[in-house]
């Protein structure tokens, strides 16, 4: 199994002064999963000067067409190899992850779609009529796929996923005011609704009690010294 992470500061938060700290998260997050597997750093030319510090096998992409933090996923998913493993940025994993067999999506975990960070989003695609476009995002989506780890082994899932995500991303792109918010829906919601179709076999990660891992996911990453307390373990080896 290998570990790939993309990160690019094209389309990182606007804030000014956050770059120090996703450098220093990005940093820990790689080295974490270095001590139980290998890792592939995927990033571009911009951001390539940033990273000397990080001492793994990077990959340039070619990002300037990336809008939404989703996009590398979207673009990876295509263009990586099958050992390869999707895990986000703000993830440190403890010990080596464990997938079991026979599954056709294995994410991070499931979310209540009702949860303020899908129907505060979710609101602004009814309001400009996407079921226009996409008929069955009316249907109700109990739950959502958080996609902080993120690995297809069904094809045609993975498939309709791509397509779906590049529809939905072409009409929020196209709005002649772009709505910056929606990444949360065209990453994982869009997903969701898809589960709601037909019968998918699931694994979520952090049910499996082999798997011990962080997830930092959203604002919880910016708690006071959360980051700064993580201590990496891992003896550092040159990469060839």
């Amino acid at each position: 199994m290998i570990i790939s992470f993309c990160f690019t500061k094209r389309i990182m938060p606007p804030e000014d002064g956050l770059l120090e700290f996703y450098m220093k998260m990005l940093y820990k997050s790689i080295y974490t999963a270095r001590e139980h597997h290998k890792v592939i750093l995927y990033t571009d030319e911009l951001t390539l000067p940033y990273l000397s510090h990080i001492n793994v096998e990077k990959r340039i992409v070619d990002t300037t067409e990336f809008y939404f933090m989703d996009d590398f996923k979207i673009y990876l998913l295509d263009n990586i190899s099958d050992e390869e493993v999707l895990v986000d940025t703000d993830l440190f994993l403890w010990n080596p992850l464990s997938m079991p067999d026979g599954y056709d999506l294995y994410v991070d975990r499931r979310e209540n779609a009702t949860n303020w960070w899908y129907t505060k989003h979710y609101q602004y695609f009814i309001d400009n009529d996407i079921h226009n476009l996409v008929p069955n995002f009316t249907k109700e989506v109990i739950h959502a796929p958080n996609i902080g780890i993120f690995k297809f082994k069904d094809e045609e899932l993975k498939r309709n996923y791509i397509e779906l995500y590049n529809v939905v991303r072409k009409w929020v792109l196209e709005k002649p005011v772009r709505y910056s918010g929606a990444s949360v829906i065209l990453g994982q919601y869009l997903l969701g609704i898809l589960l709601t179709e037909k019968k998918y076999k699931v694994c979520y990660l952090n049910k499996l009690s082999s798997n011990y891992y962080t997830h930092y996911a959203g604002k919880t990453k910016f708690k006071k010294d959360e980051i700064e307390n993580i201590v990496i373990k891992f003896i550092e080896t040159k990469i060839i």
